[in-house]
């Protein structure tokens, strides 16, 4: 469980972060969130629970200080309406480069000035038997040699194929999150 949504700083270089999991908001109300990391950095939301359903809020193109939330625009979302103790999928990808790594998001929303994530409203991302019969159907009806929605939300490579290796990696989540 993180303490909060934020990654190690200066730990390595030439590595990439997936954190993913459910926030959940403590009021009804409009939320603002950014990114900061070194080197590429993507942020993900959903309208609800299903993973199916994101889309990319703010991303970082090149590099940032740890938490510095103001060098471009895109690191910030616009204004999001959320719904308090609903869950929200939310996925954060990252590339490090060489030195000055780091990975944070914050968000401000009602009662919250701005400020890193803090883990109480985040819960771990598991996946269901539910979730693997849908993926292993949907597997076998598509080729996914062109994107598509569904391709796009199983592709755990982001390599615009789904191949054996996402259905392993699944899998792998399936089972270390059913434990």
């Amino acid at each position: 469980m993180l303490v909060r949504l934020e990654g190690p700083v200066n730990w390595s270089d030439n590595y990439g972060t997936r954190i993913r999991g459910y926030l959940t908001p403590p009021v009804d109300g409009s939320y603002t969130f950014w990114i900061a990391s070194d080197a590429n950095s993507e942020l993900w939301l959903s309208s609800d629970a299903d993973p199916c359903h994101i889309s990319k809020i703010a991303f970082v193109s090149g590099s940032t200080n740890s938490r510095q939330w103001d060098k471009y625009p895109s690191q910030q979302s616009a204004e999001i309406s959320l719904t308090s103790n609903q869950k929200y999928y939310i996925e954060v990808l990252h590339k490090a480069g060489a030195g000055n790594d780091n990975i944070a998001v914050a968000w401000q929303g009602p009662g919250l000035n701005q400020k890193v994530i803090d883990g109480l409203y985040m819960s771990p991302f598991s996946i269901t038997l539910r979730d693997l019969a849908g993926f292993a159907g949907n597997w076998r009806r598509s080729d996914c040699s062109a994107a598509n929605d569904w391709c796009d939300s199983y592709d755990f490579k982001q390599d615009g194929s789904v191949l054996f290796d996402d259905l392993h990696a699944l899998v792998t989540s399936w089972l270390v999150g059913s434990r």
